[in-house]
């Protein structure tokens, strides 16, 4: 049997795994992590160019958008949390990739 520590370990790593998996957290690894909440975000990371960060917040408060957030990859992926819409996740997506 492993110790209790190393039981500890691989419940918590799992456990981390499927939170991300599920989109309740950020991917560890995103080149940028746009945070909302009430509405305002807040970019960590990276920076996003002025005129990008103005058209992700008009699509937030659009779409009135109260939490969530949108992590960008250095291979051009992003990750949403599970509370932003599909629809509004593919202006998001056309607005962060081109």
């Amino acid at each position: 049997m492993a110790p209790l520590f190393l039981r500890i370990l691989i419940l918590v790593g799992l456990a981390w795994w499927l939170l991300v998996g599920v989109g309740l957290l950020p991917p560890p690894f995103s080149r940028t992590t746009i945070r909302i909440r009430n509405g305002q975000i807040r970019v960590t990371g990276a920076d996003l160019p002025p005129r990008v960060r103005d058209y992700v917040a008009d699509v937030v408060r659009e779409a009135m958008l109260s939490g969530g957030f949108i992590a960008l990859s250095s291979n051009r992926r992003v990750a949403f949390s599970r509370g932003i819409p599909e629809g509004i996740r593919q202006r998001l997506r056309n607005i962060l990739l081109n």
